[in-house]
């Protein structure tokens, strides 16, 4: 008792004391748990220790990404070996002759023959290219990333217009076919910062600077239609739509950097920036992060980054390290993964907890599949003080693309 105390209590605090990933730890945790049945059944009795016990089998070779293994097979041997959630067996038969890639795509046909839907698709990853000898949708448990999708991902996926279910299938070609919807083109990519160190705030003046200078009609207008609040839709496009630590020092750091960083409103009020205070159906609705680090309420930013007082920020640049910020030509605004071009399609298949980026292909309907990606919706909220806040394109509220003449079709990633 004095030991799991110790680690629910001090333990908690290891990955920011020691840069361990927590990811790491809950592979470990997850390991011991299954390999100590009783320790958990003490513990988890009334809830069942299998659902602690066993997280979706994805997720734990998601979370075991930055594990160090000597082999990459392990990757998917290692972790299927551990009991899975109820309905899913998928436990592929080592053989240490085939590459890791190849082990890969049998895991994931594996998954998807089992499972009759697409979740795998949201831990879709591919660094910085996508290879020519695995399939684009199958995960790839090697790449130390995550995927947008798996850690910012709505809890309800966006479904068809009949919310009719579509079950994917593999072809002889080892093609995926998915039933989707494509509704957009992505029109301007931001520069690639692989290290947080070098996101700095000219280094996102720039990426708005960029979007004000595009010609595409802007879809975030205020309620009496006359008003652009696209600033506000880029800031929340740069958090992913979330907030970190306590919301009323959130508004405020967020304020300072929109003033230090000097972002202009396209609008006639340029001086006026709004603060946005969430309603709490909202609050809970959305998947926040939040942390217990208490921020130093400043009016000025540091621009080489050095500065730990403003929350927004230093979220803003976690967020986008291997990422890219884009701009549709619908004038939507997002992050997208490090592999999307100028070009690339934005759309949704069915049963993925986020929209995703398409790339087109010599044959008709077929694409490569690049990976989800997060956009802020043109629908926005007024709160009873006046406050402005926006829903994520995907979410219940903001199903833009049901009103738009785009066409439901089965898609065929290769």
């Amino acid at each position: 008792m004095r030991t799991y105390l110790w680690v629910i209590t001090r333990g908690v605090g290891i990955p920011n004391v020691h840069n361990i990933p927590l990811g790491a730890l809950n592979s470990h945790i997850h390991l011991y748990k299954a390999s100590h049945k009783d320790f958990a059944q003490a513990f988890y009795s009334s809830s069942g220790w299998l659902s602690y016990a066993s997280h979706n089998v994805l997720e734990t070779l998601d979370n075991a990404k930055r594990l160090k293994l000597e082999d990459p097979r392990d990757r998917v041997y290692a972790f299927t070996e551990l009991p899975q959630a109820p309905g899913q067996h998928i436990k592929p038969w080592p053989n240490y002759r085939d590459s890791y890639l190849y082990t890969y795509r049998q895991f994931a046909t594996e998954y998807v023959q089992a499972t009759k839907d697409t979740t795998i698709l949201d831990y879709v990853c591919h660094g910085d290219k996508v290879l020519v000898d695995i399939p684009s949708w199958v995960p790839r448990w090697e790449i130390p990333q995550w995927s947008l999708s798996s850690h910012f991902g709505l809890e309800t996926a966006p479904q068809s217009r009949t919310q009719t279910t579509h079950e994917p299938s593999i072809e002889d070609d080892g093609s995926l076919k998915v039933r989707g919807v494509i509704f957009d083109t992505v029109l301007y990519i931001s520069d690639l910062h692989q290290r947080k160190e070098s996101i700095t705030a000219e280094a996102i003046r720039r990426i708005w600077e960029s979007v004000t200078a595009s010609i595409v009609e802007c879809p975030y207008v205020a309620s009496n239609g006359n008003q652009s609040i696209r600033l506000e839709a880029f800031l929340d496009a740069l958090s992913v739509g979330r907030y970190e630590g306590d919301y009323n020092q959130w508004i405020l750091d967020t304020e300072s950097f929109a003033k230090g960083a000097r972002l202009k409103q396209t609008s006639r009020n340029e001086n006026k920036f709004p603060t946005r205070f969430l309603r709490t159906s909202l609050v809970s609705k959305l998947r926040r992060l939040r942390s217990s680090i208490s921020h130093y309420r400043n009016s000025t930013i540091a621009t080489e980054g050095a500065d730990n007082s403003n929350a927004y920020f230093n979220f803003v640049r976690r967020m986008i390290v291997g990422k890219r910020f884009i701009l549709t030509a619908r004038g939507y605004m997002g992050l997208a993964p490090a592999v999307v071009r100028e070009g690339a399609l934005c759309g949704n298949v069915f049963g993925c907890r986020t929209p995703c980026i398409l790339q087109r292909t010599s044959r008709e309907k077929h694409y490569k599949f690049l990976g989800g990606m997060t956009l802020m919706g043109k629908e926005s909220f007024e709160t009873e003080e006046g406050d402005i806040g926006f829903y994520i394109l995907g979410e219940d509220e903001s199903k833009d693309w049901i009103d738009w003449d785009v066409d439901e079709q089965d898609m065929y990633l290769c």
